[in-house]
């Protein structure tokens, strides 16, 4: 069982050369914005969606969370 988090789909693609175009949290009838680097608070019942567009045929790597790249420090 997994659950990622915004973030990770933020890392990932965006590390892999990908662009997310929508990242959003719903329901089926209702829906959110969701910051993909910051906190946000959706109900429970709510399902993460994402799209992202693939803009470079390199290789995937294993994502790096971006607070640690901002600050490689911590």
């Amino acid at each position: 069982f997994f659950c990622p988090q915004p973030t990770f789909y933020y890392d990932f693609y965006t590390q892999n050369g990908w662009e997310i175009e929508k990242l959003i949290a719903t329901d089926g009838e209702r829906y959110a914005e969701v910051p993909p680097t910051g906190r946000f608070k959706a109900p429970a019942e709510y399902s993460l969606y994402v799209v992202a567009r693939r803009h470079s045929p390199a290789n995937l790597v294993f994502p790096v969370q971006e607070k640690y790249r901002r600050n490689p420090t911590l």
